[in-house]
């Protein structure tokens, strides 16, 4: 319901739709020149699928701007963060961008910590929420690629971390080495050969069993298989 006094948005509608064009640019000129939330709502939901670096950089500043203004302290307003964030992330649909934001928050989060010795309990949920979120679409398949530049960042923020209090230096290793794990595992995964069976006619898998080189021989015309045991490695190259 409006407020009295207020016309709700079907009157507003109205009077936009009969408004001339020239009129209607004033008008948006003018609420682009107030608060910086109206022009970043502009801004936000008039880029979809575009990749400009200013418009990223303009909701940095914003979440900057909470932590480490030019002049004075803070604010550490968590709502304009989040609505920074939030309005980016729906109006852009960047994904990178939206990562991006969301790692910087946390940045800055630790960075404010090692600086002032401590923040808001709020600040410090957030983060590691904001973390979690973060990664969860590192891991994704569209996020994976991105891992590469991402990676230094992320080693960074776990080594600044390492010292801060509240729990969540170890959260931020916990997220970190997790994404690790998964990284190094597909990396390792990868760099098993993989053999065609259409065109390798053998394979062969080696194990150690009490110093003894043991490899299988499969054919895979056909064959069961066989065991070979070799007492020592030089028997074992000269087979």
């Amino acid at each position: 319901m409006a407020k009295e006094g207020f016309a709700n948005w079907s009157d507003l509608k109205k009077i936009l739709q009969n408004t001339d064009k020239n009129e209607l640019i004033d008008i948006i000129r003018d609420f682009y020149d107030h608060p910086a939330e109206n022009r970043q709502t502009i801004i936000s939901r008039h880029t979809i699928g575009e990749k400009s670096d200013w418009i990223l950089e303009s909701f940095q500043r914003t979440i900057r701007n909470e932590f480490f203004p030019e002049k004075g302290l803070g604010e550490l307003r968590y709502d304009v963060i989040r609505k920074a964030v939030m309005d980016y992330s729906e109006g852009s649909g960047d994904f990178l961008g939206t990562m991006e934001l969301r790692l910087f928050f946390v940045e800055n989060v630790v960075e404010f910590v090692n600086e002032y010795g401590g923040i808001d309990e709020e600040f410090i949920d957030e983060g590691c929420e904001m973390l979690r979120k973060f990664c969860e679409f590192l891991k994704t398949p569209e996020g994976q690629r991105f891992y590469p530049n991402l990676k230094a960042r992320l080693l960074k923020l776990r080594s600044e971390s390492k010292d801060v209090g509240y729990g969540f230096g170890d959260d931020i290793a916990y997220y970190v080495e997790d994404v690790e794990d998964l990284f190094e595992k597909d990396q390792r995964d990868s760099a098993i050969p993989v053999l065609n069976k259409n065109t390798c006619k053998r394979r062969f898998n080696i194990f150690i069993v009490r110093n003894h080189f043991i490899y299988t021989d499969f054919f895979y015309l056909g064959s069961v298989g066989k065991v070979h045991d070799y007492p020592n490695f030089d028997s074992f190259i000269h087979c």
